[in-house]
């Protein structure tokens, strides 16, 4: 099997072949992520669009909501881009994945503080000791538990069978979820 991971909304080349073999992956992120970070990538609109087709025209479709960042108002646009995924995009796995491998003042260089919600910031520089070295930082375990325990919600919502995996995560977290 091939497995294909992208961000992209080019798949006009799919569309009039097959592939045999290949499952494609889609990263999926909210909206602000999407237009503010990701700038050059494939809107989530656009993403799920692409997923739609493939789907449509028999390729195996998952998606990963990667990398998951708790922007200002990240319940709302993550319950749009959810919705938007189970209903068009309609994947047989779902994984989940937050942004991670980094410290908070990398992290403060990439991304405008002022875009995060507030309490993530603030827990996440209150956390700057404890997630020293920790992969799945630079956010601590209860406020990842929170997005996953929101977007799993909502996920159930829709479907309550498909398959949901976390990604680059702490081991007490998979406990937690499993």
């Amino acid at each position: 099997w091939h497995l294909v991971h992208t961000k992209s909304a080019n798949v006009d080349f799919l569309a009039d072949q097959w592939i045999d073999r290949t499952i494609l992956l889609w990263s999926m992120t909210s909206a602000t992520v999407s237009r503010e970070i990701e700038p050059r990538s494939g809107t989530t609109e656009e993403r799920i669009e692409a997923a739609r087709r493939c789907r449509q025209a028999g390729f195996p479709v998952r998606v990963k909501f990667k990398p998951i960042v708790p922007v200002r108002g990240w319940q709302e646009e993550a319950r749009e881009m959810i919705d938007g995924v189970m209903t068009h995009a309609k994947p047989e796995t779902i994984g989940l994945c937050f942004i991670a491998w980094m410290s908070a003042p990398e992290l403060e260089r990439i991304i405008d503080p002022e875009m995060l919600d507030p309490r993530f910031l603030q827990g996440m520089r209150e956390s700057v000791e404890a997630m020293r070295g920790i992969r799945p930082g630079p956010f601590p375990d209860d406020l990842r538990a929170e997005v996953y325990d929101f977007y799993l919600c909502e996920i159930r919502r829709h479907d309550p069978d498909v398959p949901v995996f976390l990604c680059t995560e702490s081991r007490e977290l998979w406990r937690q979820f499993a």
